[in-house]
């Protein structure tokens, strides 16, 4: 299986040498707690960051679409969204929506799926490429968990939107997976229709998507035993399904970046992880860099070695070589937005998953070398400490503070309040057409009783407004701490403060504003205010709001109410 004879080790000095025997001996389960600790910490934060307000293209790949999908127009499933066809995430989209009133209650658990399934994949993976060291392989696998479940992807696992990221990869990684398996299977026409199905899959994630097919072909022809039969079968089912694609097609225009910002986002794109890890952007292009060179060594090494060699590891390759297609398309695009725009969160998911393929081919390369395993151990140990800083930020007031405030646009739409910086939290409102946009997909939504504008508890409590504050209402511990008028709307002016419940010692949902004993105004709780649960105690550590009171009646003295329990 080896071209080249493998030196089994040198000597170490005896200190060293005792302290690899020490680490041979740990067993993979004891490193199973690592991948735990990740995934536990994964679940808190998306818990931290869940919010059933859709956000930013939910309002129109999502939401108006399925609005279109009820007026008769079933297209929306399959229809363009940005340069993409998501057509994946449209289904489970339409089952978030058609079921669990689009809270994003399937979004959120299928985005936590698909994360483990490329796990799952890629350890699949290592198992198969590793198998004459049954040692090794459960320590590779384990070693990707902190990887694949880092907090670095925030975006991508807390935004209901965001399954098209992982699907991007994990398909296109199946596809690739499954057509090295076909080449010395019995089962290999099995194997080689599933990599053509997951190929087709592929088209239905992102734009990016495209490429698969054809890398199947290339794939295909760099077999240790080219089959023309495939070849020409992929091939047809590649310009078919392709041109069927483009059908329809529209180009969304973008400023093309220069060749320095190009080459800058692909180096901070691939050095991602690393330059997390040590908290410096040198570190994170010396990383890229390494990337970039170790990819194109592993395609020399499958091309010289082809005839002896897994074709698993021509996989690997080919998936190394989608990724780094799919940054160069990115950062043709994206480059120019801004300096740091490969430092987006959603960009994690890619640069850690081939870091995770990389991985693998080193622990394939090195696998008979002396004390490969111990060295495994101590990498993936560093891997882990080095992300975990990023993982404990789940913990961090970053995602309350991000629910309050998409909960406080919802309001805004909701009261119909022309305020641009509140709505802007979930939607892009620099321009009318866009603010006027949101606003009637709220109101459809609404009629419609979708999502977040028809939850019974904000219906009932933007019905309170202009009501008596009596017989359900009592008053609240509070401080209505600022208002202040918004640009373009004369009936309402913005205030926050914060509340709390003596009576049933918690943060209610809405803080009601009274004046003159009647509701004239509504907030949103749930902002963190640290200095009031530093008097009222750890349950008040929420009680922040934001809202709306008519601004006519702003200046009066007020009364903050909170609802009755039911």
């Amino acid at each position: 299986m080896n071209p080249l004879p493998i030196r089994h080790g040198t000597s170490l000095p005896p200190w060293l040498d005792r302290i690899a025997r020490l680490i041979e001996r740990v067993p993979a389960a004891a490193l199973s707690v690592i991948p735990i600790a990740f995934f536990v910490l994964m679940v808190i934060g998306l818990v931290r960051w869940y919010s059933p307000v859709p956000f930013w293209d939910m309002w129109d790949a999502y939401l108006a679409g399925y609005i279109a999908y009820l007026d008769g127009d079933w297209r929306w499933l399959f229809a363009q969204t940005n340069e993409h066809r998501i057509w994946f995430s449209n289904v489970l989209f339409f089952l978030d929506l058609r079921f669990l009133n689009g809270r994003s209650l399937l979004l959120i658990p299928a985005n936590v799926a698909l994360v483990l399934a490329l796990w799952l994949t890629l350890g699949l993976i290592s198992r198969a490429l590793l198998k004459d060291t049954p040692r090794l392989w459960p320590v590779v696998s384990l070693a990707l968990g902190p990887l694949c479940l880092s907090w670095l992807q925030e975006q991508n696992l807390s935004w209901g939107f965001q399954s098209q990221f992982f699907v991007a990869y994990l398909f296109p990684l199946v596809a690739f997976a499954c057509l090295g398996l076909s080449d010395r299977s019995p089962h290999g026409r099995a194997w080689f229709v599933a990599s053509l199905l997951f190929g087709l899959l592929s088209l239905g994630t992102m734009a990016n998507g495209i490429a698969v097919l054809p890398l199947l072909v290339f794939m295909n022809l760099a077999m240790p035993r080219v089959s023309w039969r495939r070849t020409f079968i992929i091939v047809v089912v590649a310009v078919l399904s392709i041109a069927a694609w483009f059908q329809g097609y529209f180009t969304v225009a973008r400023d093309h970046a220069s060749l320095t910002q190009a080459a800058t986002f692909v180096l901070t794109f691939f050095g991602l992880p690393v330059g997390e890890m040590l908290g410096s952007e040198k570190a994170s292009y010396v990383a890229g860099t390494f990337f970039i060179v170790s990819t194109g060594g592993f395609t020399l090494f499958w091309l010289r070695t082809r005839t002896i060699e897994s074709p698993l590891v021509l996989s690997l390759v080919a998936f190394l070589i989608y990724v780094g297609l799919s940054c160069a398309v990115i950062a043709l695009g994206r480059a120019a937005i801004q300096p740091n725009a490969a430092l987006v969160s959603r960009y994690a998911t890619p640069s850690l998953m081939a870091w995770c393929a990389l991985a693998i081919l080193f622990a394939y390369l090195f696998r008979h070398q002396r004390n490969v395993r111990s060295v495994t151990i101590v990498l993936g140990i560093l891997a882990a400490a080095g992300l975990w800083s990023a993982q404990r930020q789940v913990f961090r007031d970053t995602g309350p503070e991000l629910v309050h405030q998409r909960m406080v646009g919802a309001l805004a739409l909701k009261m119909r309040v022309a305020d641009r910086r509140a709505i802007g939290a979930i939607y892009p409102t620099d321009t009318d057409e866009a603010f006027n946009h949101v606003r009637t997909v709220a109101d459809m939504a609404e009629v419609k009783k979708l999502s977040v504008m028809a939850d019974p508890d904000l219906t009932f409590a933007v019905g309170q407004i202009g009501k008596p504050a009596g017989q359900g209402f009592h008053e609240c511990a509070g401080a209505l701490d600022q208002s202040e008028d918004i640009d373009g709307e004369p009936n309402y002016v913005r205030v926050s403060g914060w509340v709390f419940d003596e009576k049933a010692r918690r943060v209610p949902a809405y803080a009601y504003i009274g004046v003159n004993g009647v509701i004239e105004g509504l907030a949103a709780a749930g902002g963190v205010r640290r200095d009031v649960a530093g008097v009222r105690g750890e349950p008040a550590v929420r009680s922040g709001f934001t809202g709306f009171l008519r601004g006519v009646i702003a200046e009066n003295a007020s009364t903050l109410y909170c609802a009755d329990e039911p």
